[in-house]
């Protein structure tokens, strides 16, 4: 699931590189805003509800209406998997750093950069939580 995650997400901040408003964009800067705040505190709730604030607005910035229904087929797993990630990471902070990278290479309309941000992302999300289920088992 993450491989498909990977390459739909990076799809999504490509597209979004090309096609977000500056409205969409101060979305995602404030989302991540909060996202920091939530993360500072361990608020595991807030974590996952402005995570998944600025992936949708990614998402919508994409202006890509398939795009967007394929990803939201992921919708349930995808939901499972920040829960449980969310609860398991000590350090929540670095994501800040990561959203903030993906952010920048949008407002800059980079599609390439972008994509690649959101690319890295996943994966390092995606890593990180096998290393967790590795250390516990």
């Amino acid at each position: 699931m993450m491989e498909i995650r990977r390459a739909l997400e990076g799809l999504a901040a490509e597209l979004a590189a090309m096609n977000a408003t500056k409205e969409e964009i101060g979305r995602l800067y404030q989302a991540n805003e909060l996202f920091g705040e939530s993360a500072l505190h361990n608020d595991e709730e807030g974590i996952i509800k402005h995570d998944m604030h600025i992936h949708e607005t990614i998402y919508a910035a994409s202006k890509n209406v398939k795009l967007q229904a394929m990803i939201n087929s992921l919708r349930e797993q995808m939901q499972r998997f920040r829960a449980e990630y969310v609860h398991r990471i000590e350090d929540k902070t670095p994501l800040v750093n990561q959203h903030m990278e993906i952010i920048r290479q949008i407002e800059k309309g980079e599609c390439h950069k972008a994509n690649l941000a959101a690319c890295d992302h996943i994966y390092t999300t995606g890593d990180s939580m096998l290393s967790l289920l590795v250390k516990t088992e």
